[in-house]
């Protein structure tokens, strides 16, 4: 079983210029993902962080599964000839073994130089090699050697790398980590400097392991041949496209164009006639509620009536008095503007 998880992943450069950004999709068991997006976006380096090669600024990942990794430059010509002539086959095969393995190699290698002087030593190691598997990894990769070059590891071991092709370092990579035990495969660029017939093989493989296999190419046949989801590395997150690479284009249209949708959606100002209606009703509303109504009613003598005086004596018969009434009506709120209305009467 082999899943790989990567959660809100972010890196930055050493300088502090930010490179990943909040990436995040699971490779689940079985699956052959494909890592696709723009040069320098930050592929090889997302590889390198999920290896353990470099160290996350941001974000989780987990891999469930022992791991195997073939890094970019395997059989890149051009690097600093010193480290060429001292590379070797056993180097190559040994930069693709576990751990454990590379770290009893090295002991082994120092206890064969002192063995003369200290053979205790020399043979503790011997046994911690085998007890970490280093000669079971050694028949493995004869096996592996003869498919590849058609020559035993006794034979081609101790070689430097640049004695072989581009394409044979490659190809004895590959036979190594796809016929060995690890669950989960990382692998850069596998179809470089493989030839016409090579590169079929390479389809082959891939499409009939039942590991779980995370790699880079640009090859647009290998892709069509072997990936059953594509992960597209974007400037700001990943996109999963969770079928192969024939519906990839149709799919990432699609997103696209939802991607602009939303953004065009969530990003637009609202229409200036809407916002003047809005702001309208508002004030209207803001105005009924604080306008009220006052009312004045004013009890006034009518003129040619009689006096007060002609009502003060209980002896006087009564007398019919009229009064005027007047009614005055005005908003109070100055904002609802000054119609007033008056009513008179007897």
């Amino acid at each position: 079983m082999g899943t790989i998880r990567v959660s809100h992943l972010g890196w930055r450069l050493p300088g502090g210029d930010e490179l990943l950004r909040d990436v995040s999709f699971i490779v689940r068991d079985g699956d052959r993902a494909a890592l696709v997006g723009a040069n320098g976006v930050g592929k090889s380096t997302l590889l390198s962080l999920i290896a353990g090669d470099l160290q996350a600024t941001t974000g989780t990942l987990t891999i469930d599964g022992r791991l195997g990794v073939m890094r970019q430059f395997v059989g890149v010509a051009g690097r600093d000839e010193d480290e060429q002539d001292s590379e070797t086959i056993i180097d190559l095969l040994l930069s693709l073994a576990p751990a454990s393995i590379r770290d009893a190699a090295s002991r082994l290698r120092t206890a064969e130089q002192h063995a003369a002087a200290d053979p205790i030593c020399y043979a503790n190691a011997l046994a911690a090699w085998g007890d970490t598997g280093g000669y079971d990894a050694e028949l493995h990769w004869d096996d592996c050697a003869m498919r590849s070059v058609g020559l035993p590891v006794e034979e081609i071991g101790v070689r430097p790398l640049r004695t072989f092709s581009g394409g044979e370092q490659k190809r004895i990579a590959l036979e190594v980590l796809l016929r060995g035990d690890a669950d989960v495969l990382l692998l850069d660029e596998p179809d470089n400097f493989l030839d016409v017939e090579a590169k079929r093989w390479l389809e082959g493989e891939l499409a009939a392991t039942r590991k779980t296999v995370l790699y880079v190419s640009h090859d647009r046949e290998l892709l069509a041949a072997t990936a059953t989801k594509i992960v597209t590395v974007e400037a700001e997150g990943s996109w999963t496209h969770g079928g192969g690479f024939a519906g990839y284009g149709e799919a990432r249209r699609s997103h696209l164009n939802k991607l602009e949708r939303d953004r065009t959606l969530y990003s637009k100002p609202p229409r200036a006639d809407y916002a003047s209606s809005s702001r309208a009703r508002s004030d209207r509303r803001t105005s009924a509620s604080s306008a009220s109504t006052c009312v004045s009613v004013v009890l006034a003598p009518v003129s040619g009536r009689s006096s007060s005086s002609d009502s003060t004596s209980m002896d006087s018969p009564i007398r019919s008095t009229s009064r005027s009434i007047s009614v005055t009506a005005w908003p109070c709120s100055a904002a609802t503007g000054s119609a007033r209305a008056t009513f008179s009467g007897c």
